[in-house]
């Protein structure tokens, strides 16, 4: 079994049991950071309208706010 095939059956697995998965292709000339970035904040606001989790999403996405402004290249 591939590597593809693993991660794919593993993100299919958690839909299932109700996380929110997101796909991200690794880029040798981008950072992490860069690269998690968006795809953390869209989570965070898809989060934000489940009403239980709106305080945990606004958290996080002052979290992530603060550790986006870090991570930017000088």
């Amino acid at each position: 079994m591939g590597k593809t095939v693993l991660l794919n059956r593993v993100r299919d697995y958690a839909v299932e049991k109700g996380f929110l998965t997101i796909f991200i292709e690794a880029h040798e000339e981008k950072s992490m950071p860069v690269l998690l970035l968006p795809h953390l904040r869209k989570i965070l606001i898809k989060l934000n309208s489940y009403e239980q989790l709106s305080e945990i999403a606004r958290r996080g996405l002052r979290v992530l706010k603060s550790f986006a402004s870090v991570s930017r290249p000088s």
